[in-house]
């Protein structure tokens, strides 16, 4: 009697699969609980430095100069410091989003479905 713990040779490749795709899975989500802490933690001030955005985006201090130098990140300037409205650049790093090709297609085919309903109707 096999027991329904048991894996077999055969049952290997399925196994590694589902670990893989189940890792993937935790890594994206510990990944978005970090990023939820940082911002929870960063919102907290009233306005951000350019360490903040450093600390917020992993990114190094020459590339949020370079944002701000070609008006890529809002900002603004008092003295010779540069701030930041945390729900501003919340907002701007949701807009800067890339979407997956899986949310491309899925939003491609919802549009389908809408166009031919609409036709139906």
């Amino acid at each position: 009697m096999k027991n329904s713990n048991t894996i077999t040779f055969n049952d290997l490749p399925n196994e590694i699969q589902m670990l893989k795709e189940e890792f993937k899975s935790l890594k994206l989500i510990l990944t978005e609980f970090i990023k939820d802490s940082k911002v929870k933690e960063a919102t907290k001030k009233e306005f951000w430095t350019v360490e903040d955005i450093i600390k917020l985006t992993g990114k190094s201090k020459f590339t949020v100069y370079s944002w701000t130098q070609h008006k890529k990140i809002p900002c603004f300037k008092f003295g010779n410091k540069l701030y930041f409205e945390p729900d501003t650049v919340l907002k701007w790093m949701k807009a800067e989003k890339r979407y997956t090709d899986k949310e491309i297609t899925e939003e491609a085919d919802e549009l389908i479905v809408q166009s031919n309903r609409s036709k139906i109707a």
